[in-house]
């Protein structure tokens, strides 16, 4: 008999926050990294510090797969963070007015 209790229409979809610090480069103008919270700065690759020169914490956020970001998906955005602790968001090719247009309208 089966259990009364249990419907797999009920079945909840539970997702996974990944809570993150970004960062701004001082040296390079719209490049962002995003790490996750619990990594310092300093694990990261050396090219890589040298490249994005000072980090300059801009804000923390608790990234989920409908987190709405203006210039990247928050999916590439947990992927990275998952596999290598971080992820760099580079300037876009298309001006960012144009982008927070095609994504918030």
């Amino acid at each position: 008999m089966p259990d009364p209790l249990y419907s797999p229409y009920h079945q909840m979809t539970i997702t996974r926050m990944t809570e993150c610090i970004v960062y701004r480069s001082e040296k390079r103008e719209d490049t962002y990294l995003y790490l996750r919270a619990n990594q310092p700065l300093d694990d990261l690759p050396v090219e890589l510090l040298e490249s994005f020169g000072q980090a300059i914490e801009v804000m923390q956020l608790n990234l989920d797969v409908d987190t709405r970001l203006a210039q990247v998906d928050a999916r590439a955005v947990q992927a990275a963070l998952k596999n290598s602790g971080y992820f760099v968001q580079l300037p876009p090719k298309v001006p960012v007015e144009e982008l927070i247009t095609r994504t918030f309208s």
